[in-house]
């Protein structure tokens, strides 16, 4: 069997680019770093997407396994109960409890999801900023 297409690591970007240099002012080695600049940058941001997706299903799980592990005793609390109305209170109180865990809970997972989505975007924001900075310099060599 042949192969039929290089792979996107087999690819050679300084053969692409060795057109380029036919062409007066244009700096086909900057152009390759800048390229390989943003490429690590890219997988940075992927890394660190990664990473905030596995602190958020740990968090969520440990999450669950800490709800679960309340249901129990709650029952037994209720079961332990002396008067219809003493269940119901217990329960009334179960209820509010477990709500306010479950909105504290949600919080703290937005804001976990918040950090993983600022820790994702800041490589891909620094090197946006460092690119412009690039083509404005390869801008005024040109010009001069």
């Amino acid at each position: 069997m042949t192969k039929n297409a290089e792979t996107f690591f087999d690819f050679d970007f300084s053969k692409m680019m060795a057109g380029y240099a036919q062409l007066p002012g244009v700096d086909v080695e900057a152009l390759v770093e800048s390229q390989r600049k943003t490429v690590a940058a890219f997988g940075a941001a992927n890394w660190a997407a990664f990473e905030g997706a596995q602190k958020v299903v740990r968090r969520q799980a440990e999450m669950v396994q800490e709800s679960l592990g309340g249901i129990a005793p709650g029952f037994s609390e209720l079961a332990t109960s002396a008067t219809p109305a003493a269940a119901a209170a217990k329960q009334a109180r179960m209820c509010k409890d477990a709500y306010q865990k479950a909105a504290a809970d949600g919080r703290e997972l937005v804001d976990l999801v918040t950090k993983s989505g600022r820790a994702a975007t800041a490589p891909i924001q620094k090197r946006v900023v460092e690119s412009l900075d690039e083509i404005k310099t390869q801008a005024d060599k040109f010009a001069a």
